[in-house]
C-alpha cells in the first residue's frame, strides 16, 4: 500500500471549496437575526481550516475519493461548534488552573 507524497494543487483548492461550503451551510442554519456577512466569511474560513485537516489525514491513510470528499465537507460543517467546544474546555481549564 503506497502512498502518494506527491501535492495536487487542484484536488486541495477542491475540497477547500466544498469545505467553506459546509461552513457557509451550518452559517445559514442560524437564526435570521443572527446572520451577518462577516459569520459567512468566518464559517468558511473555519470549513477550509478542519476540511483541509480531514483531507490531510485521509490521503495519509489512503481513503476513497468519495469519502474523502464526504468527510471534507462534513467537516467543514461541524468545524465551527467543535472548535467552540475545545475552546470553552481549554478556557475552563485554564481558569481553574490559575484561579486555585
Amino acid at each position: 500500500m503506497g502512498i502518494e507524497n506527491s501535492v495536487n494543487i487542484y484536488d486541495i483548492a477542491l475540497h477547500a471549496v466544498f469545505a467553506s461550503i459546509g461552513g457557509i451551510v451550518r452559517e445559514l442554519k442560524q437564526p435570521e437575526e443572527a446572520r451577518k456577512l462577516i459569520h459567512f466569511f468566518a464559517g468558511a474560513f473555519i470549513g477550509v481550516f478542519c476540511g483541509l485537516i480531514v483531507y490531510f489525514l485521509c490521503k495519509n491513510y489512503a481513503v476513497s475519493d468519495y469519502l474523502t470528499a464526504s468527510l471534507t465537507g462534513l467537516a467543514g460543517y461541524i468545524g465551527t461548534p467543535v472548535l467552540d467546544l475545545i475552546t470553552k474546555i481549554i478556557k475552563k481549564f485554564l481558569t481553574l488552573k490559575f484561579v486555585e
